[in-house]
């Protein structure tokens, strides 16, 4: 996946399992949906980010987008979602309410728990 797919890609995933984002992170990915940028449409990071600034009256995402984007880091995906206690299986998201970032989901998923 072409990083300009996978910014598309990710704000269409999000929107499209709204029980799984807040009401807050939700009202600000509908105006980045409403520039077009979703899964039909091909940005560029810094497009996104542009729009996703403009929401919020910053350059928070672009200025760490500029001074991050060309040094690559490693990731732990499996590593955060366990931390938190998000646990996926073929049929079932589960959240697991003793893991070490339970109050930071809370906080993501505040009005769909």
């Amino acid at each position: 996946m072409s990083s300009q797919t996978g910014v598309s890609s990710i704000l269409a995933v999000a929107w499209s399992a709204g029980y799984f984002v807040s009401s807050a992170c939700r009202e600000r990915c509908t105006p980045i949906l409403a520039a077009g940028g979703d899964i039909r449409h091909e940005w560029d990071p810094a497009e996104a980010l542009r729009v996703g600034d403009s929401v919020t009256g910053t350059r928070v995402l672009e200025n760490l987008y500029e001074e991050m984007k060309d040094k690559p880091i490693h990731v732990d995906l499996d590593g955060l979602w366990t931390d938190l206690g998000v646990h996926f299986d073929e049929q079932e998201l589960r959240f697991d309410e003793d893991a070490r970032l339970t109050a930071i989901r809370r906080a993501i998923t505040a009005d769909s728990e």
